[in-house]
């Protein structure tokens, strides 16, 4: 069977959580990848429920000037380094968002 490289970025403590939590199940991070990976190929989606970080969300009126231009420096990067998210994916979930906080 041919194996190949996944080179990832991920912050610091998440890996150390995930780590320690596989090393309690007896499971190497690469047999945790690959069946990560094979999960994606069976069901042809991310194989469990995403949801957003409400502690992360931007309430515009809470900010300062200075906070929002700081918030919009740092999204820019990101859309310069790719890191970002798909405008079409991100507006979608943000008409659910704002139909949410309107209720």
């Amino acid at each position: 069977m041919k194996t190949a490289n996944v080179y990832a970025r991920i912050e610091l403590d998440v890996k150390d959580k995930v780590e320690e939590v596989l090393k309690k199940i007896g499971i190497p991070a690469s047999v945790a990848i690959n069946m990560y990976y094979k999960q994606i190929i069976v069901s042809n989606w991310i194989p469990f429920k995403v949801t957003a970080d409400i502690s992360k969300q931007i309430n515009l009126d809470l900010m300062t000037k200075e906070e929002f231009d700081v918030d919009m420096e740092n999204r820019y990067q990101e859309a310069l380094s790719e890191e970002g998210v798909d405008a079409n994916i991100y507006f979608k979930n943000f008409k659910k968002r704002t139909k949410l906080g309107a209720e």
